[in-house]
């Protein structure tokens, strides 16, 4: 995310997220890199206001080419009928 959506995101103004130090203050620009995600909660009620939550999130690693090289050697799996 390149610019915060919310002033109150911003350290400065009470939030979590400490803005670049080399960026003018207007432009809410986060000092590291942060990820916009959407979280759907339990209940059915819209959110009308800006709340902070926090969210655990899970998963394991995986290189772009160890992605391909199995994509590849199933292809070749396949397609040779073993």
């Amino acid at each position: 995310m390149t610019r915060l959506p919310h002033l109150l995101l911003a350290q400065e103004h009470g939030g979590q997220v400490p803005l670049n130090p080399t960026a003018p203050k207007k432009d809410l620009r986060p000092a590291d890199a942060w990820f916009r995600v959407l979280v759907e909660g339990e209940s059915a009620a819209p959110a009308d206001a800006v709340r902070e939550v926090r969210v655990h999130f899970e998963g394991t690693r995986q290189s772009l080419a160890q992605g391909w090289i199995d994509s590849a050697l199933s292809v070749l799996i396949q397609q040779s009928g073993l």
